[in-house]
């Protein structure tokens, strides 16, 4: 992907930090994703997005979650890789009573 002629122009090889400086065409989708795309996309990939969603699906189930106490509600964004809270989002975890039968 790093000398694809198809998504770096036609000198991929050549260093000009200018071709950055065009942004008139859309994105690729084959461009920096997390897990990659096309024929050498990450093996990996589904594993990790099942891990991610039992995760928070064990997390959730297990605490209750809220804004930590004395931080505002309102925050802005900032887009980096994605969409983040600016300067984050505590959060307070408090533990749900678990019954018996939630241990299988």
């Amino acid at each position: 992907m790093g000398r694809n002629g198809a998504l770096w122009g036609d000198d991929p090889l050549e260093f000009r930090p200018q071709r950055w400086l065009e942004m008139s065409k859309r994105p690729s989708a084959y461009e920096f994703p997390a897990f990659q795309a096309g024929p050498r996309i990450c093996l990996g990939m589904n594993m990790a997005v099942l891990e991610t969603k039992l995760f928070l699906a064990t997390t959730l189930s297990r605490f209750d979650v809220a804004i930590a106490p004395g931080e505002q509600q309102e925050r802005g964004y900032v887009l980096k890789s994605g969409l983040f809270m600016n300067g984050g989002l505590p959060l307070q975890l408090t533990p749900r009573p678990q019954s018996a039968a939630s241990a299988y």
